[in-house]
């Protein structure tokens, strides 16, 4: 009896070892995950020299995460913050409240969307992005300046769009939600001959809740800001695809009313802010042996914001940012464990203009260019240790080297 209980608890122990071996967990399946931020290209999760989150879409639906903001500050270490006009993001502990967001690089499929102006950019309802149409958010923690330079000093954030595979899909959301909220949002993905198309799109609205200062509940005022927390925005990315080549348009406005009297402004008047984006993002990739690929990445992004601030008089601000880059980058296997990045980008901002005006005028504009050179080496001696070495080179005609 004993003799047969043992052998059939050792049957049992095989079985569900060999099951164990056969189902992957889900460690394995994250550290197999793939991801494009790090060093621009894709490379799993567990080659990666630095602490990497991913946001996957599974996650974007079960959290109804409908900002970057809102999916960034899930992760350890991140938070926003908000003065019900623009998003603040930080690094444990690093990032002022109302400081520009130019410390953590965010990308659209590895293209920048900083302005030339301040350096800032979006994460908040002025990204104007539709999240159901991302495929993922990659955050690679701590600097990557030697890929992309000095606005990368915290950490990169790239969001990978979802692209089109041949087959003919359409999806639209509708929200509503209290403080007059209503979104509604539709991507689809179609084909024409050998070129995949991804097509997505937002349109929301918010009228904002009537919010109490009690700091303005003087001189007879009621301190209650009526009506001017609204939030209009609307968005359109296209993504394209054939073969080695790849095409992103892009484009976003949005209008928001700032109920806290900003910059002196007069309480409970009408003062807003206007931001736009427009993108055309180009790249093409090729192997020109088994050990070596090339890339090509252009693109053309342009910025401008309008801001309004009631006083006497009204003043009024704008900024426009306009810039054209051109990037090329050699990947070279030197051994199976030694991966070699050469680069070279060029990076003119045409236009990058600053003004207000309203109680007199003053414009500030510098059109600047920086040129770029970078090499990077990963090494990996053994199967738990890697060795990542790089170096980075700008000129750039306004601050030198």
């Amino acid at each position: 009896m004993t003799a047969r209980l043992t052998l059939f608890l050792l049957l049992i122990t095989t079985a569900i070892a060999a099951r164990a071996q056969e189902a992957p967990s889900p460690l394995d399946d994250l550290l197999n995950a793939h991801i494009n931020a790090a060093a621009k290209y894709e490379q799993p999760v567990r080659d990666v020299p630095a602490s990497v989150t991913i946001i996957t879409a599974e996650e974007i639906e079960r959290y109804g995460f409908e900002t970057l903001d809102e999916a960034l500050n899930s992760i350890r270490g991140v938070y926003t913050s908000y003065d019900r006009n623009y998003t603040g993001l930080g690094v444990r502990g690093f990032g002022r409240l109302r400081d520009y967001n130019n410390r953590v690089l965010v990308l659209i499929d590895g293209h920048p969307i900083s302005e030339p102006v301040f350096g800032t950019v979006s994460v908040g309802t002025d990204l104007v992005l539709n999240l159901n149409a991302v495929e993922r958010i990659e955050f690679v923690r701590g600097p990557s300046s030697v890929m992309y330079g000095t606005g990368a000093m915290f950490g990169v954030v790239n969001i990978v769009m979802k692209t089109g595979d041949g087959t003919h899909t359409a999806s639209t959301t509708a929200r509503a939600g209290s403080d007059g909220l209503s979104s509604i949002s539709a991507s689809g993905t179609t084909a024409i001959g050998a070129t995949n198309i991804a097509v997505s799109g937002l349109l929301r609205s918010e009228a904002g809740r009537d919010l109490y200062f009690p700091e303005f509940a003087t001189n007879g005022s009621d301190g209650i800001a009526h009506h001017r927390d609204y939030d209009r925005s609307m968005g359109v990315l296209a993504r394209i695809t054939r073969g080695e080549f790849a095409a992103t348009i892009d484009y976003g406005t949005r209008t928001k009313g700032v109920p806290g009297a900003s910059f002196g402004s007069n309480f409970n008047d009408d003062e807003w802010t206007i931001d736009r984006r427009k993108l055309i993002d180009l790249s093409y990739e090729h192997p020109l042996t088994p050990r070596m690929r090339v890339a090509v990445h252009a693109y053309w992004h342009r910025y401008d914001y309008d801001g309004s601030y009631p006083q006497s008089p009204t003043l009024f601000d704008n900024s426009l940012g306009e810039t054209v880059a051109l990037e090329s980058r050699l990947a070279w296997d030197v051994r199976a464990n030694d991966r070699l990045t050469l680069g070279i980008e060029a990076t003119n901002a045409i236009r990058s203009e600053y003004r207000y005006w309203g109680n007199g005028e003053q414009m500030l504009e510098g059109p600047f260019a920086t040129v770029s050179g970078y090499v990077q080496n990963e090494y990996q001696p053994s199967s738990n240790l890697s060795i990542t070495a790089g170096l980075r080179l700008e000129h750039d005609t306004v601050v030198g080297s």
